[in-house]
């Protein structure tokens, strides 16, 4: 699954990666219960520490965003 490696320097990478995810489930990339890629994944993917992918990761896990499978 292909995750954008761009950076907004106006905000937090991991705000950036949950917006990411929202925009994947809203436009269909993937579905409400699908697959997301792993911390591991964005953290290879976007050369960061895979804290920072958790994060914003679980933010949307708090916000209500229950049924999509992450792959912690």
């Amino acid at each position: 699954m292909k995750c954008e490696a761009n950076y907004d320097n106006s905000k937090p990478i991991f705000q950036q990666i949950k917006e990411q995810i929202e925009d994947m489930i809203m436009n269909d990339t993937i579905s409400e219960t699908g697959r997301v890629p792993s911390t591991n994944e964005f953290a290879k993917y976007r050369k960061i520490n895979p804290a920072t992918a958790a994060k914003g990761i679980n933010q949307l896990v708090e916000e209500g965003i229950k049924n999509v499978v992450f792959m912690l």
